[in-house]
């Protein structure tokens, strides 16, 4: 297991880009042959990724952007959207480092969409219940 401390994180700026969509891309591709249909060939794109480097919630991890995820405070909430990681260090436990940071990092709850399980099953196996967003 990778501890995440020891990888480099930062926030993602628009240069990243190009690795960014070919980790979206692969991760869609991933999705799609593990039956996950929360992505979709135009959700999320390019312009997401902008919005998200323009708002400052897009974090990149690994000098040759090993992992991303995007973290937007939602009310009382930080929802984890987006979590990333480059197939070629999957089973390295860079995943649940992050999710591990986010929780110790964030002392408020955190929020995690339901429709894609393997995520759920990371937050899970490792930090309980997930919390569902109130309106």
């Amino acid at each position: 297991m990778i501890e995440i401390q020891r990888i480099p994180k930062r926030l993602a700026i628009a240069e990243d880009l190009p690795r960014l969509e070919e980790l979206l891309c692969n991760a869609k591709q991933q999705m799609a042959k593990d039956g996950v249909t929360q992505w979709t060939s135009d959700y999320p794109n390019r312009e997401h990724l902008l919005q998200d480097i323009t708002k400052q919630q897009l974090w990149v991890f690994g000098d040759a952007i090993k992992a991303m995820v995007v973290l937007e405070k939602q009310s009382t909430l930080w929802h984890v959207k987006r979590l990333v990681v480059d197939a070629r260090f999957s089973g390295d436990g860079i995943a649940s480092s992050i999710l591990e940071t986010i929780k110790q990092s964030m002392m408020e709850r955190v929020w995690v969409s339901s429709s894609n399980l393997v995520t759920v099953s990371l937050w899970t196996r490792f930090h309980g219940k997930i919390k569902r967003p109130t309106n």
